[in-house]
């Protein structure tokens, strides 16, 4: 219920905001600013993504639905959030199913990747440098050739001017449930390490 900033060599916590319940999830940025994801939709206060200073006082709405996010530095040392769109029917620049650059200071979007409307995402960041990390995964399990659109469940290393995609790796994760399944790529602080967890259909392959 309440959002504050700690600062561990301090011992000293900041003002707290009192949010009432209603956020799903809350962000510290490299400038120390605090991004809060709501479930609520919309252009209203607490609805989508909104930006708070390190005293919890309100700067402006991002976005208007939540997705999955993360924050870093673009090359310029701007801070940005990167997120899958998905959900927001009101984007500043056409990115259909993809993933936007959102810059803090003044909330505008750069279109980084479209996707298919047939698949999630999840977003990494580093803590700065020139990419992003994005996951692709079909919530439903399809055998291909049918449905199995371009970077089906992949792991993509996406440029942060939107100029490139290199394909690293096929997961192999198929849906099992709602959430365990899911790769949830992370990168390391540094961008030289990158993480991940696949199934890789075995639960249905050798019915566990």
């Amino acid at each position: 219920r309440y959002i504050f900033v700690y600062e561990i060599p301090t011992d000293s916590k900041g003002p707290a905001y009192d949010a009432g319940g209603g956020f799903d999830n809350m962000y510290i940025t490299p400038d120390d600013n605090v991004i809060v994801g709501w479930y609520a939709q919309g252009s209203n206060r607490k609805n989508g993504v909104e930006l708070f200073d390190r005293n919890m006082n309100f700067k402006r709405q991002l976005t208007h639905a939540m997705g999955h996010m993360d924050v870093t530095r673009d090359t310029n040392g701007e801070e940005v959030m990167v997120w899958a769109n998905g959900a927001d029917p009101n984007l500043q620049v056409r990115c259909d199913a993809g993933v936007t650059k959102v810059r803090l200071s003044d909330g505008q979007q750069t279109c980084l990747y479209q996707g298919s409307w047939s698949l999630a995402h999840h977003v990494s960041a580093a803590d700065s440098g020139e990419w992003i990390y994005v996951e692709t995964y079909n919530p439903n399990d399809i055998i291909p050739p049918t449905g199995w659109v371009t970077y089906t469940n992949e792991l993509l290393q996406v440029k942060l001017d939107g100029t490139e995609i290199r394909r690293l790796a096929h997961h192999r994760s198929r849906p099992l449930n709602s959430y365990q399944y899911q790769p949830k790529l992370s990168i390391s602080r540094n961008g030289g390490k990158l993480v991940f967890t696949s199934n890789f259909g075995l639960q249905a392959q050798l019915g566990y």
